[in-house]
């Protein structure tokens, strides 16, 4: 009998590919839309804080820590190593030995980049939908990232998939491409607000009291919290 083809995936510019009993990938897609669905609705109140409209993979992370705290997802070892990995990220300075063990995670270890052209020419146009990678499209030409993870083999039906452990990668696949940035340019790109009542994961300006917040709202609002 000959192999099946491998189920391909795409969501949040990550690329998912895995070889199982079926090649009716469609289950899977509206499963795991279903799952981000409910991920953006949560979400929402930090979006409209910074006047977003799209779920990216660093939301992904916010919901996962922030959220659900329940959900098998935070059951997973690959969450537990990113988690531990996490407070370090927020400080701006990678813990080493939380870095190790998280880039050895094993398809985390497989995973491929292919860079995509962007124009610039949709930046300054009202277009409905983003990039692929969730982000804003860019006002100038420039490129962005698209991962494909290999899952190996998963021969469970599409209602007996661990969807949870696609959210995990989401997040995952975030905090990996921050750290190669961080050890490329010295420079962090992923902070956590330092409001209380948000703690929203946010990518940060260059520069400013602005890096310490995830939006105008939240700046002004930390300032009267901590006044009362």
């Amino acid at each position: 009998m000959a192999a099946l083809s491998p189920v391909t995936l795409l969501q949040l510019g990550v690329q998912f590919q895995w070889t199982g009993n079926t090649t009716d990938w469609k289950p899977y897609g509206m499963s795991l839309l279903k799952l981000t669905s409910e991920v953006h609705d949560v979400l929402q109140p930090a979006l409209n804080r910074q006047k977003r409209k799209h779920l990216t993979r660093r939301d992904v992370l916010t919901y996962l820590e922030l959220h659900a705290t329940a959900s098998p997802a935070r059951r997973r070892p690959e969450w537990k190593l990113l988690e531990d990995l996490l407070p370090s990220i927020s400080a701006g300075t990678p813990y080493v030995h939380a870095v190790e063990p998280f880039l050895k995670i094993p398809w985390l270890a497989r995973l491929k980049c292919e860079m995509f052209y962007d124009d610039g020419t949709k930046g300054d146009q009202r277009v409905l939908f983003s990039r692929w990678d969730g982000e804003e499209w860019a006002k100038r030409p420039s490129y962005y990232s698209q991962y494909f993870v290999d899952l190996e083999e998963d021969h469970a039906s599409p209602k007996e998939f661990d969807y949870f452990k696609l959210l995990v990668a989401f997040a995952a696949i975030e905090v990996r491409r921050v750290l190669q940035l961080y050890y490329e340019t010295g420079m962090m790109h992923l902070a956590r607000c330092k409001r209380d009542l948000c703690c929203s994961w946010f990518k940060p300006p260059r520069m400013g009291v602005r890096s310490k917040f995830c939006s105008s709202i939240c700046r002004v609002a930390a300032s009267r919290e901590q006044s009362d």
